[in-house]
């Protein structure tokens, strides 16, 4: 059994939205098996992001006044308010008052397991988010078949990284190779910041399914080309917070 009090737990930065802290009261590293529980604080005149992602929200309102928004319009959040987010909704909290908004809000360690392909060779793959924004993917095995024996982590850094690139450059090869890279390719500029070039035969299959960017072929050369602000496709961080 774990007691403790709340406030004995750091507050981070949502990181997506200005006045908006969460802390973790409990985690998968204090061994809850399913869920993780947050208290997350909402500054006077500040909001959290309006999103949506595969993943559900519980929450109880401990103190503040704010509303939330989703496709159905606003709603009024006061204490003891009660909200349940569905997974793919699109929602945002709002703080209306004078004072913090305060309130728990618990996530699924686990969103739901997405079967894909490679973008080269077309290998089966699994994979999920975390809650701390990992990605974590089964490969198949020698006979094509998606194992559970052994998985890989994508690190938020990773990610962040990939898509930043992809961005900035506008089209670029990617390059999954472990030992050499083509230069100027994604693999290239994540093995220069040490980081795992290999992992990118999976995250690019990812980022092109959640539409974060378009790929083309040229003869065995896979290319990830940035879409346009106007074409929509996943903007959302890739860490939970909200």
């Amino acid at each position: 059994m774990i007691v403790r009090d709340w406030q004995d737990v750091e507050a981070k930065g949502s990181g997506e939205a200005e006045g908006v802290s969460l802390r973790w009261v409990i985690a998968a590293e204090d061994g809850a098996p399913n869920f993780a529980m947050r208290v997350i604080e909402v500054q006077p005149g500040r909001a959290t992001p309006h999103h949506q992602h595969a993943w559900e929200h519980e929450v109880f309102v401990l103190s503040g006044a704010g509303a939330v928004r989703g496709d159905e319009g606003e709603r009024p959040l006061t204490h003891g308010t009660v909200v349940f987010v569905a997974g793919a909704e699109l929602h945002q909290f709002v703080n209306t008052g004078a004072e913090v908004l305060r309130f728990l809000c618990l996530v699924p360690h686990r969103s739901p397991m997405t079967a894909c392909k490679t973008l080269s060779e077309e290998k089966p793959f699994e994979w999920r988010m975390l809650p701390a924004g990992e990605i974590i993917v089964y490969p198949s095995d020698a006979d094509g078949q998606v194992q559970r024996k052994e998985a890989l982590v994508i690190t938020p850094e990773i990610i962040s990284s990939v898509r930043s690139k992809i961005q900035a450059s506008g089209r670029i090869v990617v390059g999954a190779s472990r030992d050499k890279p083509p230069l100027g390719s994604l693999g290239a500029y994540l093995r220069q910041k040490r980081l795992a070039p290999q992992l990118l035969s999976y995250l690019s299959a990812i980022l092109v399914t959640r539409g974060s960017c378009d790929y083309e072929k040229e003869g065995k050369r896979i290319i990830l080309k940035a879409r346009p602000a106007s074409a929509g496709g996943d903007k959302e961080p890739e860490q939970r917070t909200q």
